[in-house]
């Protein structure tokens, strides 16, 4: 690594991390169910008629302009991705990404009855 790790330690980049990817999501028609920003990664569950790759590459990249910086490297090289087939998988996935990450950071959710903090 050329630069220390770089953590979302202020609410305040949590915030602009959340938003930047509510708002990619927003601008590209993609269905964003659910979504953590922790300090050190992010969570989030999404519908898209594209490749993950692309998708985990607009958010870094819309998320990177939201935090500044440019010349700051804020994220790995790819990430996890995985398929979800059924709605009940989609239900316990969403309840994994908003509730079993420990101490709720920055959260998003489509779903009204999960109740996101704010």
């Amino acid at each position: 690594m050329r630069q220390a790790k770089y953590l979302l330690s202020s609410r305040e980049s949590r915030v602009l991390v959340r938003d930047a990817i509510v708002n990619v999501c927003e601008f590209r028609g993609w269905v964003l169910y659910a979504l953590h920003v922790r300090t050190s990664h992010v969570h989030g569950i999404v519908d898209a008629a594209t490749s993950p790759s692309r998708i985990l590459n607009d958010w870094k990249a819309y998320a990177t302009r939201s935090l500044g910086d440019p010349g700051r490297n804020h994220w790995t090289h790819g990430g996890s991705t995985r398929r979800i087939l059924t709605p009940e998988g989609l239900t316990r996935a969403m309840h994994y990404v908003l509730y079993s990450q420990g101490e709720q950071l920055q959260t998003y959710s489509s779903d009204p009855r999960l109740v996101p903090s704010p």
